[in-house]
């Protein structure tokens, strides 16, 4: 085991797009840094250093370095211990070297390096002890800054040293402890890599979050509707839009009530605990200032409900891709099931198919949002304009949706971008929504606002161009179930 074959190691482990997005982020960050450092008027220029820096290791540690653990996975399970031991070394590597060689250019610049050393350190960590965690932590990330805004004026009397030495090297001792654990029982295959239960980083090599990853797991290109609650009552001539749904597979398959009364019960136990402790700090809070950040963060819970309505748009897409990528028998056969009828009667039918259950979810997501601004009206910043985040990834998943069934070129460097702006406008809405509506909202917050309600009007404009171009290829289609090969 030599130096290049270590250093190769994640990058020849990781996907294409993978390496050339981490890599184009950390270098951007990189170049953020020496910029700021060079031209910056900052009172404290290493702390903005620090910080850009920070941001730009987060994205190769949760979501390059973390495949590692995949890598040593399937070394031990194909007995190349020299494999497995090369993942482990190749982690050390880099973060020696991604984390001195900034420390050493803050010393000889004369900067402050131990702070910033220990705060890249637990980046670098967490970011990879994240993807390592179980699926469903993935879910209060998101409400990690809204949670730190609304703990700030209280923060200084829980935690008088947060920012002192020993307490982030207990955090960073912590974090490695977790990702240790993590590491082991993966590896060992003492953590199954299905169910919301697996690491976050298993998402890398099945590219879904869903039915999709379990079926390219189990080898099969058709969903076994025995398992996962699949059911086939009420298929037929009758209705051929449920009979598309089977056909379709995936997420658009129907289910069985026991499987959405388990579901629904699962994500209310995943929900319930940290909403029902912040209501109760709701009703405790005492100075009007903590009254107002706490409900901030409650409006924030709900809607948060909107930050699934863009992976309902990534789900979508990205199953109805990959159906109509594939060219074989199955996508021809769809048009032979019995009821669908003439070719507008396919169009009709194939559109409510593949439209019924993303509709369905943004509905959902909307309902719960304006819920939110009936209960908690100090709320409504955040709340508002989650709702218009929400009608945008709705037309979103329209487009993508015809995009698709219109056999328009519809890879990921066409339809990432979008995708791209709609997850950045939902969290963005979700911030300063937040910041909107704290008693401590800083001064440029209406500046904030307005560079958001624009963007997402753009958002709506480029989803809009999309789905009527897409609707206009697919009434020219003579049939749609014609695969589109990439």
């Amino acid at each position: 085991m030599n130096a290049a074959t270590v250093l190769l190691t994640p990058w020849r482990a990781a996907p294409v797009g993978t390496r050339r997005l981490m890599a184009a982020f950390y270098l951007l960050a990189c170049i953020a840094g020496t910029l700021i450092a060079l031209f910056g008027h900052a009172r404290t220029p290493w702390l903005a250093v620090a910080l850009v820096y920070s941001v730009g290791l987060f994205a190769p540690w949760a979501f390059l370095f973390s495949g590692m653990v995949l890598l040593a996975k399937d070394a031990r399970q194909l007995r190349v211990p020299a494999l497995e031991q090369a993942a482990v070394v190749a982690l050390f590597a880099y973060a020696l070297a991604m984390l001195l060689l900034p420390t050493a250019v803050f010393a000889l610049l004369g900067w402050p390096w131990a702070k910033p050393m220990i705060g890249w350190s637990l980046v670098m960590v967490g970011s990879f002890a994240f993807a390592l965690l179980p699926r469903y932590i993935a879910v209060f990330i998101g409400f990690l800054p809204t949670l730190g805004n609304a703990l700030a004026p209280g923060w200084p009397r829980l935690f008088p040293h947060a920012g002192g030495g020993p307490l982030l090297v207990m955090a960073l001792l912590v974090l490695l402890a977790v990702a240790g654990w993590r590491w082991r029982g993966f590896v060992h295959a003492r953590i199954s890599e299905q169910g919301w239960s697996s690491p976050t980083v298993v998402q890398l090599r099945y590219g879904s979050w869903g039915a999709w990853s379990q079926m390219q797991a189990s080898g099969r290109n058709t969903l076994n509707l025995g398992q996962g609650g699949g059911n086939v009552a009420g298929c037929g001539p009758s209705r051929p839009v449920r009979s598309l749904r089977v056909g379709l597979g995936g997420w658009y398959t129907p289910r069985s009530w026991r499987w959405h009364v388990q579901q629904l019960a699962f994500m209310s136990a995943l929900l319930g605990v940290p909403t029902l402790a912040l209501w109760l700090g709701h009703l405790r809070a005492g100075s009007g200032e903590d009254h107002g950040s706490v409900a901030a963060l409650l409006g924030a819970f709900f809607g948060f409900a909107g930050v699934a309505s863009p992976m309902v748009c990534l789900l979508s897409w990205a199953w109805l891709s990959r159906r109509w990528q594939r060219v074989n028998t199955e996508l021809p056969m769809l048009a032979l099931l019995p009821g669908l009828g003439s070719a507008q009667a396919r169009r009709q039918a194939l559109l409510r198919a593949a439209l019924q259950r993303p509709l369905a979810a943004h509905a959902a997501c909307f309902v719960l949002v304006l819920a939110g601004s009936h209960w908690m009206p100090d709320a409504l910043p955040v709340i508002g304009l989650q709702a218009v985040a929400v009608a945008v990834g709705t037309l979103t998943s329209i487009a993508l949706v015809l995009d698709v069934l219109g056999g328009r070129p519809h890879g990921l460097w066409t339809a990432g971008p979008l995708l791209a702006a709609m997850f950045v406008l939902q969290m963005a809405s979700l911030v300063i929504g937040t910041l909107l509506g704290s008693h401590h909202a800083p001064g440029h917050a209406s500046a904030l606002l307005a560079g958001l309600l624009v963007g997402a009007g753009l958002l709506a404009g480029w989803s809009g161009h999309l789905a009527r171009a897409g609707w206009r290829a697919l009434a020219a289609r003579p049939q749609p179930f014609v695969a589109n090969p990439a």
